[in-house]
Order: structure tokens, then C-alpha cells, then sequence
């Protein structure tokens, strides 16, 4: 994986992750209801889901180690606050 591609992971991730906490705004505000709720909250998992998959996947360029890692654990962190929300939103 190449810088680029690392840079282009990581902007996404960032954007899902705020995605993410826009969403947990509105469910403690009580702006979305229960089935939308549960349908984005499924969408969010499985977005970053995809993220996780193709970055344990991925080979780093020489030299990004760290960075790929860094996404790796972003990923994997995201994967775990949408798999809290979601039990909460059941």
C-alpha cells in the first residue's frame, strides 16, 4: 500500500468516524427512529467492516509500517464503537 492509498484510508476512516458520532448525536437527541436507526447503524459496521478487511489484507510500502498499523488500529477501534452502538440501538 502506498502512501497515497494509506492517506486516502485513513481520510475515510476519519470521515466514518465522524459519520459515525453525528449519528450517535442524533440517537441520544431522539432524531431517527429505531428502524432507521438499526439500518444505518448496520451500514456503518459494515463500511468499516470493509476497511478493516482490506487493510489486514494490505502489504505497506517500505518505509509506512507504522502508518498501515496506525489505519489498522483506527479500523479496528471504529469496528468496535459501532459494535457498542449497535447493541444499544437493539
Amino acid at each position: 500500500m502506498t502512501s497515497e492509498q494509506l492517506g486516502s484510508e485513513l481520510r475515510e476512516l476519519r470521515s466514518l468516524s465522524a459519520e459515525t458520532e453525528l449519528f450517535r448525536t442524533m440517537l441520544i437527541d431522539g432524531r431517527v427512529t429505531k428502524r432507521f436507526a438499526q439500518g444505518h447503524a448496520q451500514y456503518l459496521r459494515e463500511t468499516a467492516a470493509e476497511h478493516g478487511k482490506k487493510l489486514t489484507r494490505a502489504r505497506a510500502a517500505p518505509g509506512l509500517e507504522g502508518e498501515l498499523a496506525h489505519a489498522r488500529d483506527v479500523a479496528t477501534t471504529l469496528g468496535h464503537v459501532l459494535d457498542i452502538l449497535s447493541a444499544q440501538i437493539q
